[in-house]
């Protein structure tokens, strides 16, 4: 049997969600009180490096909780979720030009990232976005989605 032992604590009262990097010592912590995501370093010794939203008031009625992803390799987290959707590095945040979507993800390379669905006019699309270049397909979410909206290309 293996014994475990905490090394780290941080306050539990807002915490709604963890999510974990999956390569680095980075945590993602979704604050159940406000749309808020604090990062920390996490090895030996819990460190805030950053947050998205901290200063957000506490969710209204209706609100729900950011979505998050982690770019496969290096340290930077997407947050999509009240009113916009931002991205974290080192070097500080960016609101990407894209729809405030239900999920995100990247793609495996880490080269595009992934947002579905896109506004309610387009539930069954999703968005593809190249984080090279901008540019934003729209490609059908199913092969029995009504092709309306869906299946185009923009630069951002």
């Amino acid at each position: 049997m293996t014994a475990v032992q905490a090394i780290a604590r941080i306050p539990a009262a807002s915490i709604g969600n963890l999510v974990s990097h999956p390569k680095l010592p980075l945590v993602a912590e979704i604050d159940q009180e406000r749309p808020a995501v604090h990062l920390y370093y996490a090895e030996k010794v819990l460190r805030e490096i950053g947050a998205v939203g901290a200063d957000s008031a506490e969710y209204g009625k209706f609100d729900r909780w950011p979505v998050v992803a982690w770019h496969p390799e290096r340290p930077e987290l997407v947050v999509s979720g009240s009113g916009e959707t931002v991205r974290w590095t080192r070097n500080g945040t960016s609101v990407l030009d894209v729809a405030v979507s239900l999920d995100v993800a990247f793609s495996p390379d880490g080269q595009s990232l992934w947002t579905s669905p896109t506004p309610p006019e387009r539930y069954h699309c999703s968005d593809v976005i190249d984080l090279g270049t901008g540019i934003v397909a729209h490609p059908a979410f199913s092969s029995s989605a009504p092709a309306t909206g869906c299946g185009s290309s923009t630069g951002r």
